[in-house]
């Protein structure tokens, strides 16, 4: 017993720096954007340019969000990146700068993270009740939603069309709810993957698998979505999507991938922005998905692409839109 128990303990210590080895060695390069960096300086320069964001997106925030009025963050997700049962093999220092590039704090707290991580994308500091969150796994809808003048609805496990496991289709029931709330009280709604899915179908648009040859396909890792006649990247990963086929009169198509997939549209008598991607990840997270895989591809790809860039568009663009749909509301 004492021997296996022995080998036991020697096996987590080989994982842990299996999948710490290019966090430990840097002597290990990566060409990021013509630098060469070590693993640790990539996410010292994801949290910079983190910071940098979040400053610009505070003002937005500032500005758009009046005095006792907040938004509201539904999160229809179950499990997040730092709830995965490998996130333990991650070393401390690491995971640190992980969730200040994410959350704003080098604080880990794993059971408020994507809250905390949305938070900080909507350039709103900890503790400011101009934010607050509900969790449609555990916690039921907020029936007052008076003073909410915005509402972010996450990415999900979740199918949007044809989701046959009972504890999703209630999760599903419960968004679905919200979002007619939203669109019943002139609330405008912002939504991520899943969310820009349920809430362009709440528009009157279809939702679909994508298939190819007859064979349903998934779309993952990092794609360039072309906004204005520019390059920009984004991390994605769904099954389903929005089908420009069955747009609705007025929707507003902002953003299209490479291969013609609807990534940003608006639905501006819904007060709906929708994006397919997840503007709210960032390359850390990506980099500790790849250890977690035992995958070391493409890991200097994920630091080079601006994945800041996008976010630094796409919420200050909603929060903008919150706050001239307030200001319209007064007058």
């Amino acid at each position: 017993m004492q021997e296996l128990f022995h080998q036991k303990i020697e096996s987590e210590e080989a994982k842990r720096a299996r999948m710490n080895m290019l966090w430990r060695d840097e002597s290990k390069k990566f060409n990021v954007s013509g630098q060469e960096l070590s693993l640790k300086d990539c996410y010292a320069k994801s949290i910079y340019e983190s910071h940098q964001t979040f400053e610009q997106t505070r003002e937005v925030a500032r500005e758009n969000i009046l005095e006792g009025k907040y938004i509201l963050y539904v999160n229809s997700t179950a499990s997040s990146i730092a709830s995965n049962e490998n996130i333990k093999y991650i070393d401390k220092d690491r995971l640190e700068m992980f969730y200040e590039a994410e959350t704003g704090s080098g604080e880990i707290d794993p059971d408020n993270f994507q809250a905390n991580n949305m938070r900080h994308c909507l350039g709103i500091e900890k503790g400011d009740p101009r934010f607050r969150s509900v969790n449609l796994t555990t916690e039921e809808i907020p029936e007052d939603l008076s003073n909410c003048v915005g509402i972010v609805f996450s990415g999900s496990e979740v199918n949007v069309k044809g989701e046959d496991i009972q504890e999703r289709i209630e999760i599903l029931k419960k968004a679905e709810k919200i979002a007619n709330k939203a669109i019943e009280q002139g609330i405008i709604s912002f939504g991520i993957c899943f969310g820009g899915q349920l809430l362009a179908k709440q528009a009157g648009a279809e939702i679909d698998w994508i298939e190819k040859n007859g064979e349903r396909k998934s779309v993952t890792g990092i794609n360039p979505v072309i906004l204005e006649n520019s390059f920009l990247f984004s991390a994605e990963n769904h099954k389903q999507e929005i089908k420009k086929n069955t747009l609705p009169d007025g929707a507003q198509v902002i953003a299209y991938s490479v291969n013609g997939g609807i990534e940003i549209i608006r639905f501006p008598d819904k007060g709906i922005f929708s994006v397919q991607f997840h503007p709210e990840v960032d390359p850390t997270r990506l980099d500790l998905m790849a250890s977690m895989k035992d995958t070391d591809q493409y890991r200097g790809e994920f630091f080079s692409k601006d994945l800041n860039k996008v976010r630094s568009i796409v919420f200050p663009d909603f929060l903008n839109a919150v706050g001239y749909n307030a200001k319209r509301l007064q007058n």
